[in-house]
Parts: structure tokens; sequence; C-alpha cells
């Protein structure tokens, strides 16, 4: 049995989770034939595997630009949150593979001010989308 997920596949879920986690909890659900179970411990969605594949959930691990972003962190469970976090990590992801292959150490620099400069970007981005509405002249009118 194949237990890879791929990083689609996951996004794929985690944005069903957030989408439903008020009606499904956070027990056990089922998502496309597979069952899911939110770890808080471990801060992510882990895949049940079926007790004749493994006996332990195994846990998708992420990139070290979703690791820098806490990507599953989001209380506030803004829409946008999760898909922002996501391009951005993908980003860090790329400067992080630059700094990693090029033999350059200048290029190397650069490319780990770039990663941390996007995290810090996304950090700010983050406090906008879940900036408190403002509360509108007329709604004081009650």
């Amino acid at each position: 049995m194949n237990n890879t997920i791929t990083m689609e596949q996951y996004r794929s879920v985690h944005h069903y989770y957030n989408e439903h986690k008020n009606t499904i909890g956070l027990e056990r659900f089922q998502y496309q034939g597979t069952t899911w179970q939110w770890r808080p411990e471990d801060n992510a969605l882990v895949v049940i595997l079926p007790s004749s594949a493994q006996q332990t959930p195994t846990t998708m691990s992420k990139t070290i630009g979703e690791q820098r972003l806490r990507i599953d962190f989001n209380p506030s469970n803004e829409d946008g949150v999760y898909q922002n976090k996501a391009k951005v990590a993908e980003l860090i992801n790329e400067a992080e593979r630059v700094k990693r292959e090029h033999p350059d150490p200048e290029v190397k620099r650069v490319a780990a001010l770039a990663a941390t400069a996007l995290e810090e970007g996304c950090m700010w981005l983050v406090k906008a989308l879940t900036a408190p509405k403002p509360v509108e002249a007329q709604d004081l009118k009650a």
C-alpha cells in the first residue's frame, strides 16, 4: 500500500477540515475515502490507515516553509489565512532550495534574507486578514 500523500491532497483535506470542523469536531472524519484526525499535539492532520496497513497514524511531514509559517495555525478560521500561508510557504521553499544548491556564498546570503522577509511579510498579511472589521457608524445607532 502506498502511504504517500501529496501536498495537494493534504491542502485539500486541510481546507475541508477548516470549512467543516465546527460540524465534524476533532474526532476522526472521512474525506474522499480516507480517515483523518486532527492531532493538536502534532499541530497537524493525520491519516488513519487501516489496521491491516499500519497500527499507528502517519503524519504528512511539512516543508520548511510550512513549518516556519505554522501553516496549520489559524485560530481565527479566516478563509484566506491558510491559502496565503501555503503560497508564501512555496516561495520560502524555493529560497531554501536556492540557498542549499547554489555554491556562491552571496547568493546563499540573499536567499536567506528573502526567506526571512517572506516569513515576516506573511506574518503582516495574516495580521491584516484577521484584523477586526470596523464598526459602521450606523451600527452604533441602535
